[in-house]
């Protein structure tokens, strides 16, 4: 899969230690390009074996680290993988917004195994964190962009329908009524837990040495999976919790720093540990 079925290849600054940020130029609204380089986040999920009828797909999250928001428009991803190939994609936030996590997919036919990574991005706060947040393989081609949709130009030949006055056949365009079915997908919105109002993140206690417990509120009626991370070191994990109860996970932490709870890629809460 070449870099053209993906987004376009953006400048990097090279940088000199892993999880450190450094100035790139500024952006067309005058803020800081930044440089940020993969610390290792999410390595648990970094190699996908593949057939080859198939492509490797992995999500990376760009969390803020703070309160300022992330510029989606300026943020860029490349990855290296071990056979030193490298692919490109532009951020994007689901549904839009201008708050939250940016994501990214990546795909690379067969799979691999990803090695390194730079994002470049403006805005956010001290504590960016870049971390791939789940892989799969998928099938070839499809890559969710959507660019196939393209294909719909072929609709054109709808016209052909004017041949027809054929009449009766045009009954065929009772099948829109699986238009209906779109109806589905605003049910499905509607279906989706409100994670911002019915989940909450609490430091319940400090165990032995510098082991912290905390718990996750789970208040909507939806069985969440959810992943966490602190601050920009490897350490993190994955939690699922059943609707309307709450469920607990451990921290090891030896200094201050800030841990944080995401769903579907996009920060729920977080906690400070001091």
């Amino acid at each position: 899969m070449t870099d053209d079925n993906h987004s376009r290849r953006a400048y990097l600054g090279i940088i000199g230690a892993t999880g450190t940020l450094a100035i790139a130029g500024c952006t067309a609204s005058g803020q800081e390009q930044r440089t940020l380089e993969w610390g290792g986040q999410g390595s648990e999920n970094a190699t996908l074996e593949c057939g080859v009828d198939e492509d490797g797909r992995w999500k990376w999250v760009l969390t803020p680290g703070g309160s300022s928001s992330i510029d989606v428009d300026s943020a860029e991803l490349t990855v290296t993988f071990e056979d030193g190939s490298t692919e490109t994609a532009s951020g994007f936030r689901p549904g839009g917004g201008e708050q939250g996590a940016v994501q990214f997919e990546v795909f690379k036919s067969g799979g691999g195994t990803v090695a390194d990574a730079e994002v470049t991005f403006s805005g956010g706060g001290d504590n960016v964190v870049l971390a791939i947040s789940e892989s799969e393989c998928v099938a070839d081609g499809d890559n969710g962009n959507g660019d196939n949709g393209d294909n719909g130009d072929n609709g054109d030949d709808g016209d052909n329908g004017d041949d027809g006055d054929n009449g009766d056949d045009g009954d065929n365009g009772d099948d829109g009524d699986n238009g209906d079915d779109g109806d589905d997908g605003d049910d499905d919105k509607k279906k989706k837990p409100d994670v911002e109002d019915n989940v909450d993140l609490e430091l319940v206690s400090k165990k032995d040495g510098d082991k912290y417990e905390f718990e996750i509120h789970n208040d909507t009626d939806h069985d969440i999976k959810f992943s966490w991370g602190l601050d920009d070191t490897e350490h993190g994990g994955k939690v699922t919790v059943d609707g309307e109860s709450s469920d607990t996970f451990h921290v090891d932490a030896d200094e201050e720093g800030t841990v944080y709870l995401y769903h579907d890629g996009e920060e729920v809460a977080s906690v400070d540990i001091e």
